[in-house]
């Protein structure tokens, strides 16, 4: 029979329950360095490889060599990984569709510079799995890495406040990429690479929710 699922700060013991718990905090963990990572290994292949510039978007990379396929394999490592997280059913419906949405900003690419996007296109398909992935990356700090009693949990406590500010980061990002462009003019929001930091501070913000998720970052002390 399957271990009960843990819930966060369970007492550690040395048996299934603990093999249990210690792999979904290392697979927490590997999502959260994966976030992290992501932005700065795409942008620094593509700096360094033709055509040697600093695009307007992370999603650009995808037609630079090998920053394309870092960036597609990172996707698809993280909507797999998400597709099979099996804690809570709330969870597993949503880490399913944000596994479903990473899948689809992989598969389906962003339309190259100077290529008008349109309705049905591929391009469009990748904006709205983008806008999608992360607004339930948003919701999952916001509403569902703080259930759990924090009373007399100092670092739980910390821990809620770091997954709010994550998912209020990443609503913010989401809504300075949807409106940058209105406000400041397309021209000037590609010159100012506006969605690639927008972009950027998502992916930053979700890394953290889930190194903090994973006690990667003040995780509950030893119990005595």
């Amino acid at each position: 029979m399957r271990p009960q699922q843990p819930t966060e700060g369970s007492k550690i013991a040395v048996d299934v329950d603990d093999e249990y718990v210690l792999s979904y905090m290392g697979l927490r963990r590997a999502v959260g360095y994966f976030g992290l990572a992501l932005p700065i290994v795409v942008f620094a292949v593509g700096i360094a490889l033709p055509p040697h510039e600093f695009l307007s978007s992370i999603s650009a990379y995808y037609y630079v060599p090998f920053a394309g396929n870092i960036f597609v394999g990172v996707l698809w490592v993280i909507g797999v990984f998400l597709w099979f997280y099996d804690y809570r059913q709330a969870d597993n419906y949503l880490t399913s569709a944000a596994g479903t949405f990473a899948i689809g900003v992989a598969t389906f690419p962003t339309a190259k510079q100077d290529i008008p996007r349109t309705l049905f296109s591929t391009a469009t398909v990748h904006l709205v799995c983008a806008g999608l992935f992360f607004a339930t990356l948003a919701v999952m700090s916001l509403f569902f890495f703080t259930r759990g009693d924090a009373t007399g949990r100092p670092r739980k406590q910390t821990r809620n406040r770091i997954y709010v500010a994550c998912g209020l980061i990443i609503v913010l990002a989401l809504i300075v990429a949807a409106l940058g462009a209105l406000i400041l003019g397309r021209n000037l929001y590609n010159q100012l690479h506006i969605l690639f930091f927008c972009e950027t501070v998502a992916s930053w913000a979700f890394g953290i929710s889930w190194l903090v998720k994973g006690q990667a970052l003040f995780g509950d002390l030893p119990r005595t």
